[in-house]
C-alpha cells in the first residue's frame, strides 16, 4: 500500500531506520481505515480495519488529539521500545509508531554512565574528604609527638644533669650519701612521672587506658601519699598534711587511678610553693562523693594561664615550672574516667585550691588488698632478668620483705635452675637476651599449671597487659619497679597459695 505524502516526508524528517508502523483512523470514531509497515515488528498480529485504535497503548485513551503529539520511549512488548506519534494533515489522520530500541539503549548506557560517574564522584569526594580528615588528624598528631619529643628531650635534661652529677661527686667522695641519694631519687621519680604522663595522656587520648575496679583501704592510700611525698616537703621545708573528715573507711574504684591525680596534684603544689604548707583535705561528709581539697601557699596561677589551665604542653611561668605540661590535663581525664570531676575553684597570690570529687560506689567486693609484707616471708623466688643492675634491685627489694631470692640472667639458666629447685614464685622481665619472658613461663608451665608467674614490663600497655594475663602470667608489674605495687601483687596471690 502506497505510503502517503505526509508520512513520508514525516519519516524523512525523524529518520526511522529499524522499522515503522503508521495506522490510518477516523478522527470521529477512531475506528481503524488503514495499516502501512510491519505491524508483527511491534506486535500487532491482529490489527485489521475497523478496530479502535486507541488499543495500541492505554496513554491513547487520555489524548484529546486537538494537534499533533509525541510520546516518547514507549514499551509495546519485551526487547521494542518505541516513539508514538499522532500526525495529521487535516484531511487524514495517523498514529504513527518508530522502533527506537537502539536509540533507548543508547542513551540508557549513557545514562547508566552517568550515573556511576556521579556516583564514583561521590565516592571520590567522600574518599578525599575523609583522606583529608586523616591527614589533618594525622598531622596533629605529629605535631603533638614532635611536640612531646622535644618537650621531653628539654625536660630530661635537668634531671639526668643532677642525677649524674650528684653521681659523680659521690663516687669522689665530695658530698655526703644523704644528701646525694635525695637528690638522685628526686630526679630519677621526677624522670618516672614525665615518662608516666606522656604513656598516660597517649593511652587515654586514644581511648586505651581500661578502669579497674575493687574495694580498697582509703587509709592505707593516704598513708601511702604521705610517704611518697613527704621527702619532697622535707627537701623544701615545707609542712605537709593530710585532713581526714568523716573519711569511709574504703572505696571502690581503681585505686591506681584516684592515686595517681592527687600525686599529680600534690607534686604540682609543692612545685609551686617557696614556702608555707601544701595540705590535702580528704572530705567524705557527702554520702554520693568524696571531695579531695589540694590547698597550698604558693604564688597562685598567672590570669593568662587560667583559661588554659587543663590543655596540653602549658606550664607554669615560675622559674620552678618543669615537667611536660601534662599533668593536670592527664588528672581531668583520669577522674572523669572514674566518673569523677576536677577543677581549680580558688588562685591568688597566696594560693592555690583544685578539688577532686571521686563517686562513693556501692561496695560489692569486701575485700580491701592491703599491704601484708608478713604473708611473704619465707617464700623462694626466682627472678630472671638480662640487666644485673635491675637484678639487684629486685633481689633487694624482695630479700627486705623476706623473701629466699634466686636469680637468672636468662631463659637459659632460669631453665636449668627451675629443674633442680622448688620456687613459690617466678618473677621474669618480658624482653631476655636469649628469649623472652614467655618461653619462661611455657617452661614453667610445662612442669606446673598453678605456680605464679609474674611479668615485668618496661611497656605495659593494656592491650600488651591483656595479652600477656591471658597468656597465662599472674600479674605484669610495670617498670620501673615501684615496691608498693611488687608488694601489693605478691600480696595478691600468695594468700591464695596457702
Amino acid at each position: 500500500m502506497k505510503l502517503p505524502a505526509v508520512l513520508k516526508e514525516y519519516l524523512l524528517h525523524h529518520r526511522a531506520q529499524n522499522g515503522h508502523l503508521a495506522i490510518a483512523f477516523d478522527k470521529d470514531t477512531f475506528e481503524t481505515l488503514a495499516v502501512y509497515g510491519a505491524p508483527e515488528h511491534f506486535g500487532f498480529n491482529d490489527l485489521e480495519p475497523g478496530k479502535p485504535v486507541t488499543h495500541i497503548h492505554p496513554a491513547l485513551e487520555t489524548e484529546t488529539f486537538d494537534a499533533p503529539f509525541q510520546l516518547s520511549f514507549l514499551n509495546l512488548k519485551p526487547g521494542l521500545v518505541c516513539d508514538l506519534h499522532y500526525v495529521t494533515d487535516q484531511q487524514q489522520h495517523f498514529i504513527l509508531l518508530l522502533d527506537r530500541t537502539d536509540q533507548f539503549d543508547v542513551i540508557s548506557r549513557h545514562q547508566q554512565h552517568s550515573h556511576n560517574v556521579q556516583l564514583s564522584n561521590d565516592y571520590f569526594k567522600r574518599l578525599i574528604d575523609e583522606l583529608t580528615a586523616t591527614q589533618a588528624r594525622l598531622y596533629k598528631a605529629n605535631e603533638e609527638k614532635a611536640m612531646l619529643i622535644a618537650m621531653l628531650s628539654h625536660e630530661f635534661g635537668t634531671p639526668l644533669s643532677a642525677i649524674k652529677g650528684y653521681a659523680e661527686l659521690l663516687e669522689k667522695g665530695k658530698i655526703p650519701a644523704d644528701k646525694a641519694t635525695s637528690v638522685i631519687r628526686r630526679n630519677a621519680d621526677s624522670l618516672v612521672n614525665m615518662i608516666h604522663n606522656a604513656l598516660q595522656y597517649g593511652q587515654l587520648h586514644a581511648g586505651n587506658a581500661p578502669v579497674n575496679h575493687e574495694s580498697f583501704s582509703l587509709q592505707n592510700l593516704l598513708e601511702d601519699l604521705k610517704s611518697t611525698l613527704q621527702p619532697l616537703a622535707d627537701s623544701k621545708g615545707l609542712t605537709f598534711e593530710i585532713l581526714p573528715i568523716s573519711m569511709p573507711e574504703t572505696l571502690s574504684g581503681d585505686r591506681y587511678r584516684l592515686r595517681q591525680i592527687l600525686v599529680n596534684l600534690l607534686s604540682n603544689a609543692f612545685k609551686y610553693t617557696a614556702c608555707g604548707q601544701v595540705r590535702l583535705v580528704v572530705d567524705g561528709t557527702e554520702k554520693t562523693n568524696v571531695t579531695f581539697r589540694v590547698q597550698d601557699t604558693g604564688s597562685g596561677i598567672p590570669a593568662d594561664k587560667i583559661h588554659r589551665l587543663f590543655t596540653p604542653w602549658v606550664r607554669g611561668t615560675q622559674p620552678q615550672a618543669s615537667g611536660t605540661g601534662l599533668g593536670l590535663v592527664i588528672s581531668k581525664q583520669l577522674a572523669e574516667s572514674l566518673g569523677g570531676s576536677l577543677r581549680m575553684t580558688k588562685t591568688s597570690k597566696s594560693g592555690t585550691e583544685f578539688c577532686l570529687d571521686v563517686p562513693v560506689q556501692t561496695n560489692t567486693d569486701k575485700t580491701v588488698h592491703s599491704m601484708r609484707p608478713e604473708k611473704l616471708k619465707n617464700k623462694h623466688v626466682l627472678i630472671v632478668d638480662d640487666d644485673k643492675d635491675i637484678l639487684y634491685l629486685c633481689q633487694l627489694l624482695l630479700e627486705d620483705l623476706g623473701l629466699f631470692v634466686v636469680t637468672a640472667h636468662s631463659a637459659g639458666d632460669a631453665a636449668e635452675l627451675f629443674s633442680r629447685r622448688r620456687f613459690d614464685l617466678i618473677l621474669t622481665d618480658i624482653n631476655l637476651a636469649d628469649g623472652s619472658g614467655e618461653s619462661v613461663l611455657d617452661q614453667v608451665r610445662a612442669h606446673s599449671q598453678k605456680l605464679p608467674v609474674l611479668a615485668m614490663s618496661a611497656l605495659p600497655h593494656p592491650k600488651t597487659v591483656e595479652r600477656l594475663l591471658q597468656r597465662g602470667f599472674s600479674a605484669v608489674i610495670p617498670k620501673p619497679i615501684d615496691e608498693q605495687t611488687l608488694v601489693d601483687e605478691l600480696s595478691k596471690i600468695f594468700p591464695e597459695q596457702r
